[in-house]
């Protein structure tokens, strides 16, 4: 008995070092604090200070999405929307898999197919601006930079963009600044 007792607190002592060695890299965790309405819509208005954002209505951690039968669904750590009609996605990567911005693209695409339902029509997507928010532990993109913003943009006259209402943000959590 004396040693199950020694063994159960050791196990225990070595589950709460555990946990307590975890941050808000670690996915259990980053889903519980982004759970939080207040804590989310706190996360997207520092990322985003150029949006008033209002508070979240819906926050969904490990949001599946599904296309087609043979489709590759995805799982986004975080789906959530504000009462404006934006929906931001919320990602943690803790790994480069040099795949972010072909992840970004997908998931856009995904994101449409919860705003629009079967005939509807697409300038509806005009009044549901989409938004998804990479935190990375690395620089994806190499400049040292603390946030890379991206939108649609004319090659030719790049202060023209196609306002199609798809954001993406990438921030680097290396970055010195």
């Amino acid at each position: 008995m004396t040693t199950s007792l020694a063994q159960f607190q050791a196990t225990t002592r070595q589950l709460w070092q555990a946990w307590q060695a975890k941050t808000i890299t670690s996915d259990l965790i980053f889903e519980m604090v982004m759970q939080n309405p207040t804590l989310c819509t706190e996360l997207v208005q520092r990322a985003l200070p150029e949006l008033e954002v209002g508070p979240l209505h819906l926050v969904n951690p490990q949001q599946d999405v599904h296309s087609a039968l043979l489709a590759r669904a995805v799982r986004y750590d975080i789906y959530a929307q504000d009462a404006a009609g934006r929906t931001f996605v919320l990602e943690m990567q803790v790994k480069d898999e040099r795949d972010l911005a072909e992840r970004i693209r997908y998931y856009q695409g995904m994101m449409d197919q919860l705003l629009l339902r079967s005939g509807d029509s697409y300038r509806q997507l005009a009044t549901f601006p989409t938004y998804v928010i990479f935190f990375c532990q690395f620089d994806y993109y190499g400049r040292g930079w603390a946030r890379y913003r991206f939108e649609d943009r004319e090659i030719t006259d790049p202060l023209m963009t196609a306002h199609n209402g798809q954001h993406s943000v990438i921030f680097n959590a290396k970055a010195s600044d």
